[in-house]
C-alpha cells in the first residue's frame, strides 16, 4: 500500500522535501528531508495586493524506521494506516531515505524567505477552482513526495489526537 504521490505543482501540507535546515540544535546546520505540515489554509492566505501572508512554513523532520527500538518499529509498521500511534506516521519507503515516519513531537518553523515563495495561478491546471492561485517555491523547494489524500487525512487525525486529546 502507498502512502504516498507525486507533489503537485504548488506547495502542499504533506508534501515531503529532500532537504531543509533541521533545527534539532540551536544554531544546527543540519540539513535532512522533512514533511511540510503548514495548514493548507495559511499557505494560501493573500494580502490585498495579492501576496502571500505566510511568514512562516512549519516542518516535521522525517526520520528512518530502523531508528526506533525493534518494538517501536514492529508498532509502527503494524499499523500504517491506523490512529494509534498518535504521535507516528508511518510514510513507507521514500526513494533514496528508505523506510521512513514522522514523529509529532518535533515540529519546527522555517522563514517563508528561505523557500522565496510567491503566489502563482494555476487557473488552466484547476478551471473549477474559483481561487486558482497557489503558492509555490522558487529556492529549497526539493519536494520528492507528498501524501495521498487518504494518508493526510490520517495525519490530519494523527496532528489532532495528539495535541488535543480529540480522536472522532
Amino acid at each position: 500500500m502507498s502512502f504516498l504521490a507525486p507533489p503537485k505543482p504548488w506547495l502542499c501540507q504533506g508534501d515531503i522535501f529532500a532537504s531543509v535546515p533541521i533545527l534539532e540544535f540551536i544554531e544546527s546546520n543540519v540539513y535532512g528531508p522533512a514533511m511540510l505540515v503548514t495548514f493548507g489554509c495559511v499557505i494560501d492566505k493573500r494580502n490585498n495586493a495579492g501576496k502571500s501572508r505566510v511568514s512562516h512554513l512549519s516542518f516535521l523532520p522525517v526520520r528512518s524506521v530502523a531508528s526506533l527500538q525493534p518494538d517501536q518499529q514492529r508498532l509502527i509498521r503494524m499499523s500504517p494506516s491506523e490512529l494509534r500511534p498518535y504521535a507516528a506516521l508511518y510514510l513507507g519507503q521514500l526513494g533514496g531515505l528508505g523506510e521512513s515516519y514522522v514523529n509529532l513531537v518535533e515540529p519546527f518553523s522555517l522563514p517563508a524567505s528561505m523557500f522565496s515563495v510567491r503566489m502563482h495561478d494555476f487557473s488552466m491546471m484547476l478551471p473549477e477552482e474559483r481561487d486558482p492561485m497557489r503558492l509555490v517555491s522558487q529556492a529549497n523547494g526539493d519536494r520528492l513526495h507528498a501524501l495521498t489524500d487518504d494518508h493526510l487525512d490520517l495525519f490530519l487525525n494523527k496532528w489532532r489526537a495528539h495535541w488535543t486529546g480529540v480522536t472522532s
